[in-house]
């Protein structure tokens, strides 16, 4: 009985994309291309965010996260810093999440430096056309300085929603 438990945990894992062992010899990661993929996506973010570069951020995301997005985000500041540090990744199929810290630092329209740090969630999707951000979870903390004031300026004209 003992052993009939383990066969479902078996297939769990497996499909879950852990480590399998070939042989009794060296364990093989199944998901190893793909984390590098994820991961050189992430690089070519930072890249392009310090660059300012809206259409080369909006091409890694995918297609419903939207340009006009990015280019609001750059609107009035500079990006000076960004950085971002994953602790882990895990591919499921045709989906990944990544998880660690990120920075970003930049300068407002007066010259006034913003820095912010944040844990974050990230969800890719390779949809064929490579792996691209699909979601980019975090705090606020990250988000264009001129949006915080502007938020943080409804919710004290409106305390109560």
């Amino acid at each position: 009985m003992r052993h009939a438990n383990a066969v479902p945990i078996v297939f769990l894992l497996a499909g879950l994309g852990c480590a399998r062992v070939d042989d009794g010899r060296v364990p093989v990661d199944p998901t190893r291309e793909a984390k590098g993929v994820v991961a050189q996506v992430l690089r070519d973010f930072e890249k392009a965010e310090l660059a300012e570069d809206a259409e080369a951020v909006a091409s890694l995301f995918t297609q419903d996260m939207g340009q006009s997005v990015m280019e609001e985000v750059y609107a009035g500041e500079t990006v000076v810093g960004v950085e971002i540090v994953t602790h882990g990744t895990v591919i499921l199929g045709e989906w990944a999440v990544t998880w660690g810290t990120d920075s970003i630092d930049v300068v407002d329209a007066d010259g006034e430096r913003f820095t912010a740090k944040d844990d974050h969630v990230i969800v890719f999707h390779n949809g064929g056309d490579g792996w691209k951000i699909s979601r980019f979870i975090n705090s606020l903390g990250v988000l264009p300085r001129g949006f915080l004031l502007e938020l943080e300026k409804v919710v004290s004209e409106n305390p109560h929603g």
